[in-house]
């Protein structure tokens, strides 16, 4: 998708164009597509905890997290405000479900500030808010129990009497 530092309606999009970059993902949203963006402004990164956009910016371990993050803001397919409805769950390119709720428009509670930003490879939707996917607010015990591989380990823990969460 073409980066613009700032939208027609004077959003500013350098937060999310300096992640990007740092993520390692231009060339991926310069593809084909189409692709479906849903576009933090700068006052939704400002909105993040200071603590973990400085491990995303500047920790290079923490790159996968950020392009993690960035690719829940990304859909497969072009999906304008008219395509949405109340409801919808759609997989983004993350693996993780986004949901959409209307009047106004918003994706897991993040208000659609400007949508149908036409490009061209897809469509952008500028919102309001940095959509998180699961493991920003996941525990490791929160991990060890959700995922079927660790149950040994889970039950060792419980043994030891160690609690994770």
């Amino acid at each position: 998708m073409e980066s613009k530092a700032k939208e027609k309606n004077g959003n500013e999009l350098q937060g999310l164009t300096a992640a990007v970059v740092r993520a390692g993902l231009i060339d991926a949203l310069a593809g084909p597509g189409p692709f479906t963006l849903f576009a933090p402004i700068d006052d939704a990164f400002r909105a993040v905890p200071a603590d973990l956009l400085e491990h995303l910016f500047s920790n290079d371990e923490f790159i996968p997290h950020l392009r993690n993050l960035l690719l829940y803001h990304l859909l497969s397919g072009e999906s304008f405000a008219i395509d949405l409805f109340d409801g919808l769950v759609a997989d983004a390119l993350n693996g993780e479900a986004l949901t959409v709720t209307l009047h106004p428009i918003a994706v897991n509670g993040n208000k659609v500030i400007s949508a149908d930003n036409d490009a061209s490879n897809g469509v952008v939707h500028i919102i309001d808010g940095v959509l998180t996917p699961s493991w920003i607010f996941n525990s490791i015990g929160d991990r060890v129990s959700s995922d079927g591989d660790l149950s040994v380990l889970q039950t060792l823990l419980t043994i030891a009497g160690i609690d994770l969460s």
